[in-house]
């Protein structure tokens, strides 16, 4: 029998625990007597290492942002507040930090398909302009996932170098700073599972919740406890018989720029009716 506690793990999209979590739910719900379809995609996995600026010998530590590009260099450095200052900047050829209002939360994935908001357009459209070698930005805590510093940017399209911080503790526009930026990733390959009890029609009712969480946490409510609802519904109707056909599918990407699970799953849902 599942446990909640067996699906709190850090599994973002292609990572090993992702994997575990698909691993685990093949085999709860194959001792359901559900029949499982399994549809490949291919996704990319994170990796980051020690990062940090230092100036004048004083040395901080900043937290790559997932999928960030990697970067090291010297470079001259600028504080941005607002977007009126980040439109009035020019080219430039250094590090940029935002902070304040321009990292109350979460920019969406640059052309996101299923939800991209024109205030986070036009901040990737004024970057672009500036073209910086790289951004930094100071953020507080995420009021909707608790992290803290959460990133600003999470975006595997994202040609510009970045990374987040809490404070950078006064270091100064005067002088150039050093920067180590480890962050690279790599294409793997994962699956998308789906768990189905046919009926008698080609009438398809399904039921979903995310399966994946976003880097350096377990995603208890994000969405573990809706992958454990997903199994308890599973077992409340596994022996009672519908006209319509029950698909019951753990998205695999909710979580990852890239939604892989999501788009080959629709597609595929039209593609079995």
């Amino acid at each position: 029998m599942l446990k909640f506690a067996e699906l709190c793990v850090e599994r973002p999209l292609g990572s090993d625990g992702n994997n575990e979590v698909i691993n685990l739910l093949n085999k709860e719900f194959n001792e359901l007597n559900y029949k499982t379809i399994e549809l490949p995609i291919n996704c990319s996995k994170w990796e980051s290492g020690n990062s940090f600026i230092e100036q004048n010998n004083r040395k901080i530590e900043i937290l790559p942002s997932p999928f960030s590009k990697e970067l090291k260099g010297i470079f001259p450095l600028k504080y941005v507040s607002t977007l009126s200052e980040l439109k009035s900047i020019k080219d430039y050829n250094g590090i940029l930090v935002f902070k304040d209002e321009l990292t109350k939360a979460t920019l969406m994935p640059n052309n996101f398909p299923f939800y991209f908001p024109d205030e986070d357009k036009l901040i990737y459209e004024i970057i672009g302009g500036i073209n910086p070698k790289g951004i930094i930005t100071i953020s507080g805590q995420d009021p909707v996932s608790g992290l803290y510093p959460f990133p600003i940017f999470e975006d595997i399209n994202f040609q510009v170098p970045s990374a987040y911080s809490a404070n950078l503790d006064n270091i100064s526009e005067n002088d150039k700073i050093l920067i180590e930026i480890n962050s690279k990733t790599n294409k793997v390959n994962s699956k998308q599972v789906i768990y189905t009890n046919e009926g008698l029609s080609k009438d398809v009712v399904l039921i979903s919740a995310h399966m994946d969480s976003k880097y350096f946490t377990d995603g208890a409510i994000d969405n573990a406890s809706g992958i454990y609802t997903l199994y308890e519904i599973a077992k409340s109707i596994k022996h009672k018989n519908y006209n319509f056909s029950i698909e019951i599918v753990p998205f695999n990407g909710e979580d990852s720029p890239e939604v892989s699970g999501q788009s080959v799953s629709v597609f595929g849902l039209f593609e079995r009716k």
